[in-house]
């Protein structure tokens, strides 16, 4: 398991140490523990060459989450569960670890838990929502936006409109276009396209982040989302 900020737990002296550090418990040669560093750190994008005599605490951020997984990938896991693997990261190394997670989980099983939805359309095979301890829902990501199908839409309005839509509807993003606002929308369960008719409006496909929204909107306060 790696934890959400696995490179608070860096220690030894040098990359290469701390990634050997888990197999100390195994019986391997110098060279078996070597084979095994330079893997892992070659899977996580770091030369061996040019980090192993390096300070762990020196490096930027997403080098040390990178030298913390490849501390958990030398010891070869079957099953590894990440919490918030991309939590902190600029996008750059955000992009470079879903790559990682996803390459790495074609022949392991990779449980994420994650609040970054989108992550999850990149790497994710299937998806369980779990809300206050209970499982709403496990499915693979396309079959849970289906089940949006007809509930998305973007709209077109006016900054004076704003108002009137988010309390009207479970806004989702809003985005300035050069002379009008375009507010994706989630309609609730009790609406149709029909509450729309005052907007100009089209429907447009569901992301795991509307099945995110739908599952886990807040109690409204005085009309307002929180």
């Amino acid at each position: 398991m790696v934890f959400q900020y696995p490179e608070a737990q860096l220690f030894e002296e040098t990359v290469e140490k701390d990634v050997a550090f888990g197999l100390k418990q195994e019986k391997l040669s110098s060279d078996q523990v070597r084979t095994r560093v330079e893997t892992a750190l070659q899977t996580v994008g770091l030369s061996y060459q040019q980090y192993r005599e390096k300070s762990p605490i020196l490096l930027s951020g997403g080098e040390k989450r990178r030298v913390a997984l490849a501390g958990i990938l030398a010891m070869n896991p079957q099953y590894l569960i990440l919490d918030e693997p991309t939590a902190g990261l600029d996008p750059k190394e955000r992009i470079r670890m879903r790559n990682l997670i996803s390459g790495y989980a074609l022949n392991r099983i990779v449980i994420i838990a994650t609040h970054v939805v989108s992550d999850i359309e990149y790497i994710a095979k299937k998806v369980m929502l779990i809300k206050k301890g209970v499982l709403i829902n496990y499915d693979y990501p396309y079959e849970l936006c289906k089940k949006l199908e007809g509930k998305v839409y973007e709209i077109e309005a006016s900054e004076e409109e704003l108002p009137d839509i988010i309390l009207s509807f479970n806004v989702c993003n809003i985005q300035k276009s050069i002379d009008s606002l375009v507010i994706r929308i989630l309609l609730h369960d009790n609406q149709t396209e029909s509450d729309l008719y005052n907007y100009s409006h089209r429907q447009t496909r569901a992301t795991i982040e509307d099945v995110y929204l739908s599952v886990f909107e807040e109690e409204r306060e005085t009309g307002v989302i929180q």
